[in-house]
């Protein structure tokens, strides 16, 4: 754990620069969680935010190294930058980390700085002190919903997995800061939190070891019904039966995801995962039944037979699933997996991966008419479907309202054939 100075307190930075600065997102959510914090950091620096990089005499791209698929569409996105400003380029995130060499100088307009404090450092000069957690920016607010990111890094070690090499080790936000900034952010004008991690299930007061269900039900309390609670993704190795029961008292989300990765054993021991692939799954749906439950898979890890496939086929096709997210396995550069005998080829993995979409899109579809008829509450985005408003329900289901509703609004829904957005 990081010592609660560096947790939570940012040092005020120094006299800025005036600049505008443009700041984009090439990778997961909690990128974007990283994103939002550092255009925070730099609004309140001095330095004003645009919405394009023409504007910009700084942009600021966060990147992604996880996949090769990931690591390759922020090379793409570096470049597509520097064509489209004439300032520099902050290339930031996990793949700046970990793949320098990807981001040649390019006329010197192309910097390197992999993490939040070296971002605000290039842009606004000095040493500020804000570690990886930092805190809301009473100069960004918004009528929808925020990340707070409480957990960063992962100490967990599966065989396949760059996240420890580009975050570091798992390391937690105290309780007390995360319930200050959620308590910002519902003033701000949020009407809900996601709570954020590499490896959100880990988080733990660094100080009294309270868990995350814990924090949750007295965070969720404290919110009331003005700001609802949305958990980010959730490592099973960490979700026990009584984490579940903990949760059920809490006024959070019927919505969970949960990274499997694989339904066959063997694999999961390759993996340095191991445990039972479908055991939290259905404790989220003993203790929230009708949740949203979707999955990560990863097909065509070394050593996947047909039969360890068709186990994961099986894990799909009776777990009660919302939607499946499914990736082909990306030998990563340093890892143990990509070393391991048993390759398998590509083509192979993408097929398999091809199979799990088609399942994946009629798992999605079959939960969201199970909900057919049923009353829930949607939170009104600014995204439009068909000329509508989306709102999207607190169990993640898409819906289109009326004209007239407002982005932030919370609306009562009833789900039906013409309001869900099939498409999204």
């Amino acid at each position: 754990m990081i010592p609660e100075s560096r947790a939570g307190e940012c040092a005020s930075p120094p006299e800025a620069p005036f600049g505008r600065v443009y700041v984009e997102v090439s990778g997961c959510r909690l990128n974007s969680c990283d994103a939002w914090d550092t255009l925070g950091l730099l609004a309140a620096g001095g330095l004003a935010p645009v919405s394009t990089p023409g504007e910009a005499d700084w942009s600021v791209l966060f990147t992604c190294g996880v996949t090769s698929r990931g690591q390759a569409r922020s090379r793409k996105a570096a470049r597509s930058l520097l064509k489209r400003t004439e300032g520099r380029v902050v290339v930031s995130g996990c793949a700046a980390r970990l793949f320098p060499e990807d981001y040649e100088e390019a006329g010197g307009r192309l910097l390197l700085a992999p993490t939040i404090p070296e971002v605000v450092s290039r842009l606004l000069g000095g040493e500020p002190d804000c570690g990886c957690f930092p805190p809301p920016s009473p100069h960004l607010s918004g009528a929808t919903r925020a990340r707070l990111k409480i957990q960063d890094g992962c100490s967990n070690g599966c065989s396949y997995c760059v996240v420890p090499a580009a975050r570091g080790a798992s390391r937690s936000l105290p309780s007390r800061l995360v319930r200050e900034r959620a308590g910002l952010l519902a003033a701000a004008g949020f009407r809900e939190i996601v709570l954020t991690g590499a490896d959100l299930a880990s988080w733990n007061d660094p100080g009294t070891g309270e868990d995350l269900a814990a924090m949750a039900v007295a965070l969720s309390g404290e919110l009331g019904e003005g700001c609802r609670l949305r958990l980010g993704s959730l490592e099973p190795r960490n979700l026990t039966a009584r984490f579940f029961e903990l949760l059920a008292g809490a006024r959070i989300c019927r919505h969970f995801h949960i990274p499997v990765q694989s339904g066959s054993p063997s694999v999961l021991e390759a993996m340095g995962r191991g445990g039972d692939p479908g055991r939290a799954v259905a404790l989220a749906w003993e203790h929230f039944p009708g949740a949203n439950i979707g999955i990560d898979l990863i097909s065509g890890f070394p050593g996947e037979s047909d039969d360890d496939f068709a186990r994961t086929l099986d894990l799909v096709d009776s777990a009660p699933l919302g939607y499946l997210h499914v990736f082909p396995f990306s030998p990563r550069p340093g890892t143990r997996a990509a070393e391991m005998g048993g390759q398998v080829p590509g083509e192979v993995g993408l097929a398999r991966a091809s199979l799990l979409g088609v399942r994946g899109r009629l798992i999605r579809e079959r939960y969201r008419r199970s909900w057919l008829g049923r009353p829930a509450r949607a939170l009104v985005e600014g995204r439009l479907s068909g000329g509508a408003r989306i709102a999207m329900s607190d169990n993640y289901i898409p819906v289109r309202v009326p004209a007239g509703a407002r982005e932030g609004e919370m609306v009562d829904v009833v789900f039906a054939e013409e309001n869900i957005a099939w498409e999204r």
